[in-house]
């Protein structure tokens, strides 16, 4: 049983790794190429969001496609579904096909990472597509606050730095600077591929061979994330156009300390039924969204909590919230109730290919290596109440959040 749901891993012909889980009672295939180079690559100002335009760009076409709707309709007249996202230390292409069509969706990356025309007359098109992404990160509040979060959580580091850019930025970007970015990072050294489905270890790294055989020079991205500062002070910021105050409490945390960070925050948010929800909603009427969240990176990681509230309220939000933060930490009862529940999920996910993939392409970033189904599921079990009360005194005391305000004049 437990060579089932395990990553293979191998090297194709030009050494990049490959990582396969073999899952032979799927009639899919979810696979994707992962770039080690990201937002935090890029140097600011004249480079902010060059990584994640690249990333937009790539999608017009080159080599047997003429253009976006030829790319895309290659995996989509399947019946199959494609994209990217950009991170801060990395880039993500990946596809979902019927396993018949595998050679295809490969074929698909590679016109993708190495291919790609990047053409002069639909950079000013696609960046103001861009902008226009920008525009609703910052007209959206609980996005922008968001947002701003992470510059509190990270200050110092190229962690702080907004993946989608400056519109002052993106605006400027011309096809050299895509392609330079491109020669410096989109190398077989900084590459990693991943499949999940109906397919063998054997069969994945043939395909690839086939279609990823370049090889050009470079070395790997290699980074260490460090710099970190004090986080400044809290943030508040008035809107006349809106009526909900929005609000992030935010505490830097150590990755060394993520699992037990992870699961905290689990216990607090993980349903309608669990403490956030019940206590500083449905009890005390504050709220209509609340949730909490974390981050990890290499070195660093966050625990945020968002609240949306009216401002004569905003007190009183974020002192129940630092009350069930508190609260919760030694309860043995709801750390097992927790486990229950990520056994449960865990399990449900794993009928998805693409779940698995985008996990694993976490899982990279952080350990080097991916976890497969049951390193998770003893990750989960392995897990005291002392642990994470431990973290929860030592990250996620008052005098250590800040908050990001977003309200009405």
């Amino acid at each position: 049983m437990k060579n089932e749901l395990c990553f293979k891993h191998g090297l194709t012909e030009n050494g990049i790794p490959i990582y396969v889980m073999e899952m032979p009672w799927l009639k899919s295939i979810a696979s994707g190429v992962r770039v080690c180079a990201g937002t935090a690559d890029e140097v600011w100002p004249e480079e902010a969001g060059l990584a994640h335009g690249l990333e937009h760009m790539v999608f017009h076409g080159g080599g047997k496609f003429n253009n976006s709707c030829d790319l895309a309709g290659d995996i989509e007249n399947i019946g199959g579904e494609l994209n990217a996202w950009t991170w801060k230390d990395h880039t993500f292409y990946y596809n979902n096909v019927p396993c018949q069509y595998f050679e295809r969706s490969v074929d698909n990356l590679s016109q993708l990472v190495y291919h790609a025309n990047i053409p002069e007359h639909k950079i000013v098109s696609e960046m103001n597509n861009i902008t226009q992404e920008i525009n609703k990160y910052h007209d959206t509040p609980v996005l922008y606050a968001h947002e701003l979060a992470t510059e509190l959580a990270y200050n110092g580091t190229v962690l702080a730095k907004q993946t989608i850019g400056t519109k002052e930025a993106v605006s400027n970007f011309c096809r050299n600077d895509f392609i330079r970015f491109r020669d410096r990072f989109y190398i077989p050294d900084n590459l990693s591929f991943f499949v999940v489905g109906g397919i063998t270890l054997p069969e994945a790294i043939k395909t690839f061979d086939q279609f990823f055989s370049h090889n050009c020079s470079g070395s790997f991205n290699s980074r260490y994330i460090n710099g970190i500062k004090p986080m400044p002070p809290s943030i508040k910021e008035h809107r006349k156009d809106i009526d909900q105050t929005n609000i992030y409490l935010v505490y830097r945390t150590l990755s060394e300390d993520s699992r037990y960070i992870n699961m905290y925050a689990a216990m607090l948010d993980s349903g309608m039924s669990f403490p956030l929800f019940q206590d500083v909603r449905e009890k005390m009427g504050l709220c209509y969204s609340i949730n909490a969240s974390t981050q990890k990176f290499q070195n660093y990681g966050s625990f945020m909590v968002y609240v949306g509230t009216g401002k004569e309220s905003t007190n009183k939000a974020i002192d129940s919230i630092c009350d069930v933060i508190w609260k919760y930490k030694n309860d043995s009862v709801l750390l097992d109730r927790t486990k229950t529940f990520l056994l449960g999920s865990l399990d449900l996910k794993y009928q998805s290919a693409m779940y698995i993939l985008a996990d694993t392409v976490e899982d990279l970033s952080l350990s080097g290596v991916p976890a497969d189904y049951w390193e998770k599921v003893e990750d989960i079990k392995s897990i005291t109440i002392d642990e994470v009360e431990y973290c929860v005194e030592k990250y996620l005391t008052q005098d250590k959040f800040k908050t990001v305000i977003i309200e009405n004049e």
